[in-house]
């Protein structure tokens, strides 16, 4: 390093690591300050290291919790309520399946929502409105003979919420006329009444040798 020929002392910067100069007779050469760790600072770093150690250890302790939570099985006492709300619901089906195979329709749309708002989608179309549900099934299954006896199958429950839920299945009508069935689509939901269908969706499935 090529020395400075000065006459006077230079000030020497106090920020760490700036260029600052030592005096040698009327010689200043450049040096680089090296940064001296004080007591204070000592102490300041290993807090600094010491809270970064407790915030690691924190975060596996969250993630292991949620990895514990999520490998819980389903018999939690949250999971009962389910069970009891999908109880019911079974219940209605089961109380329509009943009426039905009696010929009591009107007694089979107890399970519906007697609202303007309830809709049927179908081969036919959407019908909304309890009355417009009703008179198709009237207009569809006249007598006792069109009704046969109903049964269901392969039913699954989906929760959407504390008040809905999704029930997919398979219907079955043994006729003399003929047997006819298919799938359908329920969204139910949670009244004070009790649990209702507010949307049906019913499709004809023919048989696979009439396909």
């Amino acid at each position: 390093m090529e020395p400075w020929k000065l006459t006077s002392w230079l000030p020497q910067p106090s920020h760490f690591g700036n260029p600052a100069f030592a005096h040698c007779g009327d010689v200043f050469h450049i040096r680089r300050r090296t940064s001296r760790r004080n007591g204070t600072e000592g102490f300041v770093n290993r807090f600094y290291g010491f809270r970064r150690w407790v915030l690691l250890a924190a975060s596996w302790g969250a993630l292991a919790l949620l990895a514990s939570a999520r490998s819980t099985p389903n018999s939690s006492p949250q999971a009962e309520p389910r069970a009891e709300d999908e109880a019911m619901i079974r219940r209605v089906l089961a109380e329509q399946r009943a009426a039905w195979n009696q010929g009591a329709i009107e007694a089979f749309l107890r399970g519906y929502w007697r609202s303007p708002e309830l809709t049927f989608s179908g081969s036919g179309g959407i019908k909304r409105g309890w009355e417009g549900v009703r008179a198709r099934y009237l207009r569809n299954y006249p007598d006792r003979g069109a009704m046969g006896t109903l049964n269901f199958a392969g039913l699954e429950f989906r929760f959407l919420g504390p008040d809905a839920a999704l029930v997919l299945g398979e219907w079955h009508l043994t006729r003399a006329q003929g047997d006819i069935g298919g799938v359908f689509t329920l969204v139910f939901q949670r009244f004070p009444a009790g649990w209702k269908i507010i949307h049906d969706h019913t499709s004809v499935v023919p048989p696979p040798d009439k396909k």
